[in-house]
């Protein structure tokens, strides 16, 4: 793979997730965006009036997403809420209950935009172990519902923290 393939990526094509121990995938659907930084420590070595070293540790991933609309199984996994539907046809109902003790799973985040340089190629932004926090919504005349949450990314027990893949052809996020 050349580097210059996929170094030009555009928009958003998808975000997944899936626990972090393994599990199933779930797509967010119209995904509109996804942020991230990674925070540092730094530890100077301080001596004779001077800083004589300085040290940085990654220590985690910070970001957010933004999607359009509101899907229940996205909601049930970044609150750590309990979806459950009942009834068929024009009965049918799903409820995702969120209880005060309700825990967001840790999960695998990723990320895809395809490159914008005449290749097939993409990019993808892997976070290994992240976890929501203070996911919202707001019903507003004229406005469509979107989806917001917040995250934060922990390295994972491998101490993988983020991934930023470059691939020649686009490949799926699985």
């Amino acid at each position: 793979m050349s580097v210059a393939n996929g170094t030009r990526p555009f928009g958003l094509s998808d975000i997944k997730f899936t626990p972090a121990g393994g599990g199933s995938l779930t797509d967010i659907p119209l995904a509109k965006s996804l942020d991230w930084t990674i925070e540092y420590e730094e530890e100077e070595l301080t001596g004779d009036d001077a800083v004589a070293a300085t040290r940085y540790y990654n220590q985690k991933v910070t970001g957010s997403i933004e999607a359009g609309g509101i899907n229940a199984a996205v909601v049930a996994v970044i609150t750590g809420g309990v979806l459950t539907t009942t009834g068929t046809g024009a009965t049918m109902k799903t409820v995702v209950a969120v209880k005060g003790a309700s825990i967001a799973p840790y999960l695998k985040l990723e990320g895809l935009a395809k490159a914008d340089d005449g290749t097939n190629a993409d990019f993808h932004v892997v976070i290994y172990k992240a976890r929501f926090t203070g996911p919202s919504w707001t019903l507003e005349e004229g406005t469509w519902v979107l989806t917001a949450a917040d995250f934060t990314g922990i390295p994972d027990a491998s101490d993988n923290l983020v991934d930023f893949v470059w691939n020649s052809t686009t490949a799926a996020i699985t």
